[in-house]
């Protein structure tokens, strides 16, 4: 009977080992203390369960159960088939139903025991002996990113995963020059992390061109397809979360238009070294000459474009929309000063562009996309794959109005848009 039941339960159990053998994956799965722990309690369930239904277990190989062999042989010693088999049918009829016709059900939950094993709930399960490692690839220094990395922290804690205890983060910053990317992408993949946590699409891309096994999670991205070969099933080594949204440009439109009711010339600072603008300023472009507006190019694509840009459009202009690049976000103090001192009411897409003294910002959560990032790493450093992470859109968005700018602008903000905001600053 033993060894009946070991043919039943032992490929159930090296399906179980095959699957969670550090080789059989990359690194990023499991531990070998953690697969044999797996391995050890699912046997010990199934010896205690095969005790309990031993006594009554499957015949032997004449088809007799222990206690129905004893009436095989009739007094004086003549064997008697017909009376071992009537035993065994009484015994049988007198023993319960779930003890000797168990034998199925108990291998069936053992299969489900080895398969529980190894879905993603037991994914989950990490390894507490391991420091993993996470490469971040920034466009500017930690500093200036405190409120979004602050978030991506919490979030790994929330996944038990704690900087200093079972975490070691290299930060690595650009100095917003782009040139860097690609030697600092170099240089993370060198230091063989388990995951790269990046934002924007020339890091992205320049990561992406560096490594094609260490995964990649993007932060922040204006168009996925510039990284990935589709966002419902990325495929390689990238995954993570997306800024584009097509009704976005058209809201801030809609907003800036509520400051500016007269609005006839709207400049549009962009940085047109960023493949994703290339798109955006058709876009926007066809957008607000639909209502009349003429659009006016201020490309930043380097500090020294900052004030250039300003310089060329001539104080031919209304209002601004400021896009929210690695470039444009390290210069976000000296361009919200340069609108300010124009007296250009500027509606910005991300909200550090307030807290450097904008007027007002409207897109997605930046703290919101670092925090979801994290459950990103989380999953592929608990075995997940990213290529099967799908690309996720952003689902918070922000206004946020700054009533200091305003009353420097001059400005009296309409009723109806505090109204709207998410946070006023005084």
């Amino acid at each position: 009977m033993l060894r009946r039941a070991t043919y039943r339960v032992e490929p159930a159990l090296g399906s179980l080992r095959a699957h969670l053998k550090p080789e059989c994956e990359p690194r990023h799965t499991f531990m070998p203390r953690a697969a044999r722990a797996v391995i050890q309690i699912t046997t010990r369930f199934a010896q205690a369960a095969y005790r309990r239904y031993r006594p009554c277990g499957p015949p032997a190989g004449d088809g007799l159960r222990p206690r129905a062999r004893l009436a095989l042989r009739a007094p004086g010693g003549r064997r008697c088939p017909s009376r071992a088999r009537a035993a065994q049918t009484k015994m049988e009829a007198n023993t319960p139903v779930s003890r000797y016709t168990s034998r199925r059900a108990f291998l069936s939950l053992l299969g489900s025991l080895c398969g529980a094993a190894t879905s993603p709930l037991a994914a989950r399960a990490r390894p507490q002996n391991r420091t993993y490692r996470i490469g971040v690839l920034e466009q500017t220094s930690q500093a200036a990113q405190n409120a979004n990395f602050d978030a991506f922290r919490e979030g790994l804690r929330e996944q038990g995963y704690v900087e200093g205890h079972n975490l070691i983060i290299e930060y690595r910053s650009a100095d917003e020059r782009q040139e860097r990317y690609p030697a600092l992408a170099a240089e993370l993949v060198r230091l063989n992390v388990d995951v790269i946590l990046t934002r924007g699409t020339p890091a992205v891309l320049a990561v992406r061109n560096a490594t094609g096994t260490i995964p990649v999670v993007m932060a922040a991205i204006g168009d996925p397809l510039a990284a990935v070969t589709g966002a419902a099933q990325p495929r390689g080594n990238v995954t993570g979360l997306t800024v584009f949204s097509s009704e976005l440009e058209s809201k801030r439109l809609e907003l800036i238009r509520e400051v500016v009711p007269r609005l006839r010339s709207l400049g549009v600072v962009y940085n047109m070294g960023n493949p994703t603008f290339a798109f955006r300023w058709k876009e926007l472009e066809k957008l607000v000459q639909s209502v009349g507006i003429e659009a006016h190019l201020l490309d930043v694509q380097k500090s020294e474009d900052v004030e250039r840009a300003f310089e060329t459009s001539g104080g031919r202009l209304d209002a601004l929309v400021v896009a929210a690049d690695g470039v444009l976000q390290a210069n976000r103090g000296r361009i919200a000063e340069i609108a300010n001192a124009h007296k250009l009411p500027a509606i910005y897409a991300a909200r550090e562009f307030i807290d450097a003294g904008g007027l007002m910002s409207y897109g997605p959560s930046y703290r919101d996309l670092y925090r979801r990032s994290a459950t990103f790493v989380a999953k592929i450093l608990n075995g997940a794959k990213a290529a099967d992470l799908p690309v996720e859109e952003p689902t918070r968005f922000e206004l946020v109005v700054n009533l200091k700018a305003a009353k420097t602008l001059g400005l009296d903000m309409p009723d109806k848009l505090l109204a709207l905001a998410d946070e006023v600053i005084e």
